[in-house]
């Protein structure tokens, strides 16, 4: 029922009704490209959450990372990222108008971190199109896009 009520708002480009629906996403980010394996330091890794669960239409969200690199880089630790947000449900029958969109995320740098999430984040959303490139190296260019039911304007 869920994928024939995305569909249909897909195919008909229309406004139609949904609600929003607590959701909850633990995830582990630590790459290893070679014989290497990058850390990320969790202020940044809890404001790229924030930044891409904003931009596929989450609201109310509240990110917490742990471990991750320390401000001096002695201590190496996967970062631990718990992100409780609301999200649209299409099965749910709501007063709130939602339509699909088209979103983007360009940037040259940190692909390997924005793949992760987006990874980790994109079964709580109701995504009908969704094409990652491969990073070829940890610094390399993001190239995301998708089709993601949001809110209507």
């Amino acid at each position: 029922m869920r994928i024939l009520t995305f569909i249909i708002a897909l195919v008909s480009l229309n406004v139609y009704a949904a609600e929003y629906e607590r959701k909850e996403a633990n995830f582990t980010i630590r790459d290893r490209v070679g014989f290497d394996i990058v850390y990320y330091n969790c202020d940044s890794v809890e404001s790229t959450v924030e930044n891409i669960l904003e931009e596929m239409g989450a609201k109310e969200i509240r990110v917490r990372c742990t471990g991750g690199l320390d401000r001096n880089g002695f201590i190496h630790l996967p970062a631990r990222v718990s992100a409780d947000f609301e999200a649209i449900n299409a099965e749910l029958d709501g007063k709130i108008s939602v339509q699909v969109d088209e979103i983007q995320f360009r940037n040259h740098k940190n692909c390997h971190l924005y793949n992760n999430i987006v990874k980790a984040v994109q079964d709580k959303f109701e995504i009908a199109h969704i094409d990652m490139r491969r990073c070829h190296r940890i610094g390399g260019a993001t190239r995301i896009s998708m089709s993601v039911l949001k809110e209507a304007n």
